[in-house]
């Protein structure tokens, strides 16, 4: 992909917290290992690859948790948290290369 497209970024990002899990230990540990081995292999392709990113989320739920319509799915205003989770993120990146 980077050779058909050089100098485009290439941007990752981490999956969001699946509420689902916080009442399921079996859900939550492979939910916590699939997270880490991702972000374990992308930020070994972000050092590989020059213009390769990953971001991650900051804060794609509420405190009241009335973000997801099955605890795994996010519904509009879990869509609407998580867009604005990463906006700056990726408004920084494509800042770079002279995208607005």
């Amino acid at each position: 992909m980077q050779a058909a497209h050089p100098g485009k970024p290439l941007i990752f990002q981490q999956t969001i917290y699946r509420e689902r899990r916080n009442f399921n230990k079996k859900a939550d540990a492979y939910e916590r290992e699939r997270m880490e081995l991702a972000s374990k292999l992308m930020k070994e392709a972000c050092r590989k690859y020059k213009d390769v990113y990953y971001i991650t989320t900051t804060n794609a739920t509420s405190p009241d948790h009335y973000t997801s319509v099955d605890g795994t799915h996010p519904g509009d205003y879990g869509y609407t948290l998580w867009a604005r989770s990463v906006r700056k993120p990726v408004l920084k990146i494509l800042k770079k290369y002279g995208i607005r």
